[in-house]
């Protein structure tokens, strides 16, 4: 069974402290960093680049889980491999050619993950699930932080984990907050991206502390 995992969102970090905000999470005990890559056309909103990949690798040792919510991502795969990725995922949504994509990645020895939106049908991953190091299951629409869980997600969660090999991750990212989380996991989630609730009040460490006590 794939040991459970917290993947700290810093899109709802404060951008002008984030490398204070970054060394509290690393010191709360976070597994990893989650880093939103938005183009403004595949989700409407634009998130951190290549450059902000590259600044956060040297300011901390924890792995960076790149997200890239962007048209025609495999255009950019070196890129991102090049700043510091551990972990690039791209939409199936985004992809014509998955399967060429995802060995693409990992062709560079980093893990390839692939995501979902909330209205893709987890069936649609099935001819791949042996080769992916990584499911991303969407549990909001994109593009913004601080939305509320969509319940439904938590079938397609379900799913996913009836299916997956034991050492792949299945990760939630949307809405998971200390109320939500303990459903998220006993539906099978064993990765979780939080954000806007380990920055709500400015105790990021006992807020992850919080989160932690239910999942670990």
């Amino acid at each position: 069974m794939q040991k459970r995992s917290l993947s700290a969102s810093i899109l709802s970090a404060d951008i002008l402290n984030l490398q204070k905000q970054v060394e509290e999470l690393e010191e709360g005990g976070v597994d990893m960093l989650h880093i939103d890559v938005m183009d403004g056309a595949f989700v409407p909103n634009l998130g951190f680049s290549i450059s902000s990949v590259e600044a956060l690798k040297k300011i901390t040792k924890l792995p960076l889980d790149v997200h890239l919510m962007m048209e025609n991502p495999e255009r950019h795969i070196q890129a991102f491999v090049d700043a510091g990725s551990d972990i690039l995922t791209v939409h199936l949504e985004a992809v014509k050619h998955i399967d060429r994509t995802i060995r693409q990645i990992k062709n560079f020895k980093i893990k390839a993950g692939v995501a979902l939106l909330p209205s893709s049908l987890p069936q649609n991953l099935e001819y791949i699930i042996d080769i992916i190091d990584l499911v991303l299951v969407m549990s909001v629409n994109p593009g913004f932080g601080g939305q509320t869980f969509i319940q439904s997600q938590l079938n397609k969660i379900s799913y996913l984990s009836s299916k997956m090999q034991a050492n792949t991750l299945l990760s939630v990212d949307g809405g998971v907050n200390i109320r939500n989380i303990s459903q998220i996991a006993d539906a099978g989630a064993n990765t979780f991206v939080v954000g806007s609730y380990l920055y709500k009040d400015g105790n990021i460490q006992q807020n992850i502390q919080n989160i932690k006590s239910l999942i670990m």
